[in-house]
Formats: C-alpha cells, sequence, structure tokens
C-alpha cells in the first residue's frame, strides 16, 4: 500500500496539482483499499511520505477488508 500512496503522490507533485482551491464543506482524500485472504500483513508510511502528504493537503482513507474463508 505505501508504494501504491508513493505513486499517486509522485504524480500529484509531478503534475502540480493544487487542491488548496476546494471550497469549504468539500473534503479531497486519497482512499486506499487493501484486499487479503487471510489476514492484513499491515502497512507502513515512511516519515517523507506523511510530510509529502502534509504539503499537499489531503487526508487518506484506508479501508481493509479480509476474504477469510
Amino acid at each position: 500500500m505505501d508504494e501504491s500512496l508513493e505513486k499517486v503522490v509522485a504524480f500529484i507533485e509531478e503534475k502540480k496539482l493544487d487542491f488548496s482551491s476546494i471550497p469549504d464543506g468539500f473534503t479531497a482524500f486519497i482512499s486506499c483499499a487493501g484486499f487479503h485472504e487471510k489476514r492484513s500483513p499491515g502497512f507502513h508510511l515512511s516519515v517523507g511520505l506523511i510530510k509529502k502528504l502534509g504539503l499537499i493537503g489531503l487526508a487518506i482513507d484506508f479501508d481493509l477488508y479480509c476474504h477469510n474463508e
């Protein structure tokens, strides 16, 4: 999941996307979904990635699903 987020952040930085003009009452965020067969292996977000996300001004929503039979 962290690698995918790194790619999304790199895309946002490359395109110089600006989310600061989003009107009040609206929220922009990155939505991540993880699907696992038995248990979630967890994920790690580096300090650098967290700092970049803070500068971009986006929240992150994580949804983790386990398809245990």
